[in-house]
């Protein structure tokens, strides 16, 4: 018999089965495990729906607050003074700038939302304590500083949103807190340089441009091109003397990073931004030759070794937004090197939906009131009526100067020549129906200092400045005010060559306004002279102490082209809020000192449809004053609210800690 060596089946058995509790135990293992990890996935999810339902619960009690604020900025023009309270606890509108106050409940109820609740709270503004400007309410002084004010226009927003039932583990609540600020929201004349043109580029050529800049562009083209040392900056450091004397200071704010205590180390800003809409599928904004947008570190003002301004921009918004280095949206931008701005970002798009251009013939509201079309001047696609109504408001009340039967306001700035320092004094009666509906006897002066005064023109008030021009009613020694304007209509059948037409002869020479008045053409708006507004300093003048707009705001509309220091040298300055339909042009070294709105605005250098060459002229925003009826017109609700970007937090906590009463931490 042979040996084989191998063992019998039955030495075999046992392992067979061994093998298979093996596998056994691992199969139910594995089980186990993905059974585990599917809780934990549950159970992540469920924490993520809850977070989310949450943070909407608490984004809908923002979105209250917000609306809430909306309809009282509109109704009474300030979050810390008015008839009604806003929180419960505090000393200004039940609101105070030292902590937070839970809103009031005849101002906001009924919190649930979606399973939830939520808490609104409020906290006002220091003025001068933020890097954001604000208007001061002159009534409500400061709680946490009783040398300043609270500001009209800021407001701090706290919500809470909290989901009832939530078991132990998930999120309960959470908090988001953000800065509220009363914005422009449609107007026809707004504030710093506006520019809507959809073919070409809408701003043109080189300008210094001290202030905001909208433009809406259109795909295809730049937007803004910038170079040979022209650029953007957020104060009035470059600007002249005599027209700084004749601004109020701006408001002072405490730049991003610093901590501010008292004055120390507050500036002044215009909360310059720039917003192009479009393009999108190209670079909208470029940059050569030492232009900037925004400056570095802060401006000592050339004029006044003792003021100083903000040099960062407040926000850049441009296009859809991008991604560094974004030049997919910029050319020739570099962040800290020509593009200075507060958080240092240039990445945030366009806020919202670009607006049609604003035209006078839209439908507009006018102290609250609407009219179908705001002015219908001839030539227009529609058509004045022959009486004041809700039809129309400008035309229709306004005084027509050509069929005035004194030639003068005709034969000067109505006609080719111009009104220029050849132009003999006079004194024009006029008669306009008012805001109120009043008609108003009233006179157009001119140079009533002028020492040989023909008959008809009465004597000025001692320390009139020559050559000075006089909106007055009943007559020129009483100037008509900002809120309720002479209106005045300048039509013109030849308009590619008048319309309102200032002209030097001689010169250059100071020209003055006094008074205020609001003036309509459908023709070419020229100004090429020395235009400011008058201020006088003798004790008892007529202009002493007077600044621009709040004393004597001069509003210039057309529906046509409008050249401002086009193509004399030597204008110091142009003041004055302007509206074109058409195109602005301006190619000279001259400080245009207000607000333009135009359909295009061409400057040095421009290309086609612009005219080439010239000199870089400055441009230095001056928003309306609230007391000036161009403040009033507005298509719907005057102010929008919105959220200051850099603002927004959402608070984290400990379990079971409260809410700091002040503010949550946030990078200012």
């Amino acid at each position: 018999m042979l040996a084989t060596g191998v063992r019998p089946e039955r030495d075999q058995r046992g392992s067979v089965l061994l093998v298979s509790l093996i596998f056994i135990f691992i199969v139910t293992l594995l089980g186990f495990a993905l059974f585990n990890l599917g809780t934990v996935e549950s159970r992540l999810v469920r924490t993520s729906e809850t977070d989310a339902r949450v943070f909407e619960i608490a984004q809908t009690g923002v979105e209250r607050g917000l609306a809430a604020l909306r309809q009282t900025i509109n109704a009474d023009g300030s979050w810390a003074s008015g008839p009604a309270v806003i929180c419960d606890g505090g000393t200004h509108r039940g609101c105070s700038d030292g902590a937070f106050h839970p809103a009031a409940t005849s101002y906001l109820s009924n919190f649930a939302f979606d399973g939830g609740t939520y808490a609104v709270e409020f906290m006002q503004v220091t003025a001068e304590s933020l890097s954001v400007p604000c208007t001061p309410d002159p009534s409500a002084i400061s709680d946490v500083n009783a040398v300043k004010k609270i500001c009209k226009d800021l407001m701090f927003v706290r919500a809470t949103g909290t989901l009832t039932n939530t078991p132990d583990g998930y999120s309960r609540s959470r908090t988001i807190q953000l800065l509220a600020k009363a914005a422009v929201g449609s107007c026809l004349i707004c504030g710093g340089i506006t520019a809507y043109a959809p073919t070409g580029q809408p701003i043109n050529g080189n300008v210094k441009i001290a202030g905001s800049v909208h433009i809406t562009g259109l795909d295809g083209t730049a937007s803004l091109s910038l170079g040979g040392g022209a650029g953007q900056s957020n104060s009035y450091a470059d600007l002249d003397l005599a027209s700084l004397q004749r601004l109020a200071s701006l408001p002072l704010v405490c730049p991003v990073g610093r901590s501010c205590s008292g004055s120390s180390g507050l500036v002044e800003s215009l909360g310059a931004t720039l917003k192009v809409a479009r393009p999108i599928d190209t670079p909208a904004v470029t940059l050569s030759g030492g232009a900037s947008l925004g400056q570095g570190g802060d401006q000592t003002y050339s004029a006044d070794a003792t003021r100083t301004g903000k040099g960062p921009l407040d926000g850049l918004f441009v296009a859809d937004g991008c991604t560094m280095p974004c030049s997919d949206n910029f050319t020739g931008v570099s962040l800290n090197s020509n593009a200075f701005v507060d958080g240092n970002t240039i990445t945030k798009p366009y806020p919202g939906t670009p607006p049609a251009f604003p035209r006078l013939t839209d439908a507009w509201d006018v102290a609250g009131v609407h009219y179908d079309h705001f002015a219908c001047p001839q030539g227009s696609s529609c058509t004045a009526p022959g009486t004041p109504s809700t039809a129309e408001f400008f035309v229709s009340r306004a005084a027509n100067v050509m069929t005035n039967p004194n030639t003068a306001l005709r034969d000067s700035l109505g006609s080719t020549s111009g009104l220029t320092d050849a132009t003999l004094p006079f004194e024009v009666p006029v008669t306009f129906v008012n805001l109120s509906g009043a008609t108003v006897s009233g006179k157009v002066c001119w140079d009533r200092s002028n020492p040989t005064l023909p008959a008809g023109v009465s004597t000025p008030p001692a320390g009139l400045p020559r050559r000075t021009l006089e909106f007055g009613a009943p007559d020129c020694n009483t100037a008509t005010a900002p809120s309720n304007p002479m209106l005045l209509y300048f039509p013109s059948s030849t308009p590619a060559t008048t319309g309102f037409n200032v002209q030097r002869a001689g010169g250059p020479t100071d020209y003055n306004f006094r008074g205020a008045a609001m003036v309509v053409t459908n023709g070419l708006v020229q100004i090429e002279e020395i235009w400011q507004s008058c201020q006088t300093t003798g004790a008892g003048t007529p202009c002493q102490g007077h600044l621009f707009p709040r004393d004597g705001p001069l509003t210039v509309m057309t529906t046509g082209d409008m050249n401002l220091g086009q193509g004399t040298p030597n204008i110091d300055r142009i003041m004055g809020l302007f509206y074109a339909g058409g195109t602005f042009a301006s190619q000279k070294q001259t400080n245009l000192v207000g607000s333009i709105t135009a359909f295009r605005l061409c400057f040095a250098g421009g290309s086609a449809p612009c005219s080439s060459g010239g000199n870089v002229p400055s441009f230095f925003e001056v928003p309306p004053d609230s007391n000036n009826l161009v403040t009033t017109i507005s298509s719907g609700a005057r102010f929008t609210v919105v959220s200051v970007p850099r603002f927004w937090v959402e608070c984290k906590r400990a379990p079971g800690t409260d809410l700091p009463s002040g503010l949550c931490d946030y990078r200012p």
